[in-house]
C-alpha cells in the first residue's frame, strides 16, 4: 500500500476483505475504502447478487485491480465490470482468463515470503521493490518503525490496550517484539518439514 501510494499520491485505494478481517484494514490510513465481499456470495454462482457485485464494482470506477487472491469469482466479477487493467498471476489458468495483464509468480519457491510474490504484481504499474530483511545474525531491527516494503498494520489504542492487558495475564512477560509462528502451510509449500519450521524460528 505504502509502495503504490508513493507512486500514486492521488490514487484512490479501495480493498476487497471478508467480514473478518474488514476491520483491521478499515483501520489502516492508506486505504480509502474497504468492501466487504460476503453480500455477494449469498446465492450461487451467476446468481442474482453475483450481478448487483459486477454493477456495484462497476459504478466505482475503478482503473486498476491487484489480484493479490486467487478469488475466480471476484476475477470474473472485475472482467464483467470492465476494469481496465486486471493484474493477476499468470500460472493460474482460470485467473488469466479473466485478467489481461499477466504476472508470473512461483508459489512453489519456499525461499519467497508471499509478501514478496504479491509485490511482483506491482512491477506492471511501474512498481519495482524488496522487502527489507532482518539481520543474518538472527537479531530484530531495534527499530519498530516499518522500512520500505516492511509491513505495517495500524492498531487502534484500544486494542493496543486489550492486547497489553491480555499478556500480563500469561507466564510469559511481554517485554520486547512478541514473535507468533503459523507452523503449517497449504497449496505447494504444504509439504514443508518440522525441522524447516525449527530452523526458521532459530
Amino acid at each position: 500500500l505504502k509502495a503504490i501510494k508513493s507512486r500514486y499520491p492521488d490514487c484512490t485505494i479501495a480493498v476487497l476483505a471478508s467480514t473478518l478481517t474488514a476491520p483491521l484494514l478499515s483501520q489502516h490510513p492508506l486505504v480509502d475504502n474497504v468492501i466487504e465481499d460476503a453480500w455477494w456470495r449469498r446465492t450461487r454462482l451467476l446468481g442474482r447478487t453475483f450481478w448487483q457485485g459486477v454493477h456495484y464494482i462497476e459504478s466505482k470506477k475503478f482503473d486498476v485491480v491487484l489480484h493479490v487472491l486467487y478469488d475466480p469469482l471476484f476475477a470474473w466479477i472485475c472482467a464483467l465490470a470492465r476494469i481496465p487493467f486486471r493484474i493477476g498471476d499468470r500460472s493460474k489458468f482460470f485467473l488469466r482468463l479473466s485478467c489481461n495483464v499477466d504476472v508470473t509468480q512461483v508459489w512453489g519457491d519456499l525461499s519467497a515470503h508471499e509478501v514478496e510474490l504479491n509485490m511482483q504484481l506491482l512491477k506492471p504499474l511501474g512498481i519495482q521493490l524488496s522487502p527489507s530483511r532482518a539481520p543474518r545474525e538472527g537479531q530484530l531491527s531495534p527499530s519498530r518503525a516499518p522500512r520500505e516494503g516492511q509491513l505495517s498494520i495500524p492498531v487502534d489504542t484500544v486494542c493496543e490496550r486489550w492486547f497489553s492487558e491480555m499478556v500480563k495475564n500469561h507466564p510469559w512477560a511481554y517485554v520486547g517484539p512478541l514473535v507468533v509462528m503459523a507452523v503449517g502451510s497449504g497449496g505447494g509449500n504444504k509439504g514443508w518439514s518440522p525441522q524447516g519450521f525449527v530452523g526458521l524460528i532459530r
